[in-house]
């Protein structure tokens, strides 16, 4: 943001004539050139993206609020602790691993994602339909609530990732191999102290600089007065003949002359300030931005070993046996079961586990998406940090980065929606047994050949971090029996996965 947009008043108001009103020319000059307009494209672009948001954060707020209507309502968990044991029942670790219902988690974050995204696309739609309005609001806030959802999903969709993948490894009792397992208090702090300092640096940040943009509302608005009383006594002069009248219009015209070249001076400062913050603003942005790749990548890059690993052949497989006691099951103790299965050949490759293996397809599919909405963030911020002139001054420019970052956001919105619906309905899977005390087991590793495998052991459903491959466990779909509407809606939802997902 640079103060060459200010106005040396005596440079731009020496070639006019002398029947020019100099503040009209200035205060025109001023308002055409602040904001460039946006094109008619742009506009409908816009509306398009704000209409696709409504939907998200309704169907967003419906997978939200389904278990808790209708005859049949479900108790919906939100955070597990898995304790990991080795075979011999001693504890790896004595820190738990904390999983969270991503399929609540990513509901809510897309719902506040999107409901930030109209926000942000309404006050654009208004600041370009209404000047004056443009002069009292500003789409920061907006646009960085916006991002912080985004990057809270993407975070939390690395989570599922890295937890299903940490979930699903083969341990054996070498302390060689025990100790290439991950630290449960890395994963949990890292994955909840870096959000919160991402939120907590980009609010006060944005706040700070809010309150200089205000800063300069304020004073442009001022300045405009001005400019608007020296206009007026520019047209009385010129109308009048008297010379007391004169004397004292010109003396008018003086003093709010004076008035505007210190209010462009003081603009100037706060110019000045407001692209020292911005800077501070772009700068945690991009950082943050960057980060959220590198940990998403890395996440799903363990994923991707994890399923092509599943090929590869073993006397045993091995089961994460979660020992939960209560309906809540909040608390969980992580042991091992060993059953025989005959050797498979050798590691899979990507493409071919894609083709084998629907849930993993699902994943990448969703990966994919999100990638390309965190490239689409960077985009816009590099594009901020170097093409900011192009941005103030061409109306292309302008639209283009005004509905970039909404679109950053609907890259993942649908497939991270379509996720959540199907954790809503593995949700609806009742656990298998009677008991009061309830076992569930994680399987890590189901390989299924032509032959028999033998003991494969299915006590209850695993506790969702991400949600397991229930094609392999078709024999459990026991549903529950729902009110008419939730029948109807569930239905509906998924005839419009499997249209979006097949084709």
């Amino acid at each position: 943001m640079k103060t060459t947009r200010t106005l040396n008043h005596d440079m731009l108001t020496s070639e006019l004539s002398a029947d020019v009103d100099p503040f009209a020319y200035i205060s025109h000059l001023g308002s055409s050139s602040w904001l460039p307009p946006l094109t008619t494209g742009t506009i409908i672009f816009l509306a398009v993206l704000l209409a696709f948001h409504i939907s998200v954060a309704a169907i967003s707020l419906i997978i939200l609020l389904l278990p808790h209507v209708g005859k049949t309502k479900r108790e919906s968990w939100f955070l597990r602790k898995l304790y990991i044991h080795a075979s011999s029942g001693k504890k790896v670790y004595n820190t738990p691993l904390y999983l969270v219902n991503t399929g609540i988690l990513m509901s809510i974050w897309e719902f506040l994602g999107s409901i930030a995204t109209q926000v942000y696309l309404l006050l654009q739609i208004a600041i370009h339909v209404s000047p004056q309005f443009a002069s009292r609001t500003e789409s920061g806030p907006a646009l960085s609530v916006m991002l912080i959802c985004n990057i809270y999903s993407y975070w939390s969709t690395a989570h599922g990732f890295l937890t299903l993948s940490y979930t699903n490894k083969i341990f054996v009792d070498d302390p060689k191999n025990l100790r290439w397992l991950r630290s449960p208090l890395l994963i949990n702090v890292s994955f909840i102290i870096f959000p919160m300092s991402v939120a907590v640096a980009i609010a006060i940040l944005q706040a700070n600089l809010s309150l200089t943009v205000h800063e300069a509302q304020v004073e442009l608005r001022t300045r405009q007065a001005t400019l608007t009383q020296g206009s007026l006594a520019w047209n009385q002069l010129q109308h009048t003949h008297s010379s007391d009248d004169q004397e004292r219009l010109l003396l008018q015209i003086a003093q709010s002359w004076a008035k505007v070249d210190s209010s462009t001076k003081l603009f100037e400062i706060i110019v000045q300030s407001l692209r020292d913050k911005f800077l501070l603003l772009r700068s945690a942005m991009l950082a943050s931005m960057l980060a959220t790749t590198l940990v998403f990548v890395f996440s799903f890059w363990k994923l991707t070993r994890t399923f092509n690993k599943q090929g590869r052949g073993s006397s045993n497989s091995t089961y994460l046996k979660s020992d939960c006691s209560g309906p809540s099951t909040k608390n969980c103790s992580i042991q091992k079961c060993t059953s025989t299965r005959l050797d498979s050949s050798t590691e899979q490759s990507l493409f071919k586990t894609m083709r084998s293996d629907r849930q993993f397809f699902r994943l990448t599919m969703r990966a994919s998406a999100i990638l390309l909405g965190i490239l689409t963030g960077l985009t816009y911020w590099l594009l901020v940090s170097f093409r900011i002139d192009d941005v103030l001054l061409n109306p292309n420019w302008h639209g283009l980065m005004t509905w970039l970052p909404a679109l950053s956001g609907s890259w993942a919105a649908v497939p991270l929606t379509l996720q959540s619906w199907q954790l809503y309905q593995d949700q609806k899977k009742p656990p298998v047994g009677t008991s009061g005390h309830r076992e569930d087991v994680i399987p890590t590793h189901i390989h299924f050949t032509s032959e028999t495998v033998t003991q494969v052991e299915v006590i209850g459903p695993a506790p969702e971090a991400f949600p397991l491959n229930h094609d392999h466990l078709s024999e459990i779909k026991n549903m529950d029996q729902t009110s008419s509407s939730q029948v109807t809606l569930s239905r509906f939802l998924e005839g419009f996965v499997a249209f979006v997902e097949f084709g």
